[in-house]
């Protein structure tokens, strides 16, 4: 499934807004992660149960099975994600949601972190450290850690 980002409206104004922020700390990119948050939380997303979001970067090494969805996608959960234990932000280059189960409230949430612009009175402003915030901040979601 393709869809141009370029047609999410909002993510046009955040860029437009916010792109002269050009730091060279990764954890002040802002705009450079934000393609990642607005992609995930886009009403043009297909409906599905689940949502998977993967890096661009990532190699996968084996077939992609049932089990590995059955491992990355657990029942029960609002989502899974890549925790890290010495570090301050988890890796969010793999991420699922449950959309039956608070992942579409989680992503909605996510959205407005960006479209009100509350990301920016957070210690970091990327997408990582957004969601494990966001994680962190409601205890109804459960996210299993894949680490």
């Amino acid at each position: 499934f393709y869809f141009d980002l370029l047609e999410d409206n909002e993510f046009k104004s955040f860029q437009g807004e916010y792109g002269y922020f050009n730091s060279q700390d990764y954890r002040f990119m802002a705009t450079k992660f934000s393609p990642k948050v607005f992609a995930k939380t886009s009403s043009l997303r297909p409906e599905c149960d689940w949502w998977i979001w993967v890096d661009a970067d990532v190699v996968t090494t084996r077939t992609i099975d049932e089990r590995f969805f059955k491992e990355t996608c657990p029942a029960g959960f609002t989502g899974a994600y890549i925790g890290r234990k010495d570090w301050d932000h988890s890796e969010c280059g793999f991420v699922s949601y449950n959309l039956n189960l608070g992942g579409g409230k989680f992503l909605d949430d996510f959205r407005q972190l960006y479209t009100t612009g509350a990301l920016f009175s957070m210690q970091q402003w990327h997408d990582s450290f957004a969601f494990d915030r966001l994680r962190e901040q409601n205890v109804n979601n459960m996210f299993k850690n894949l680490a």
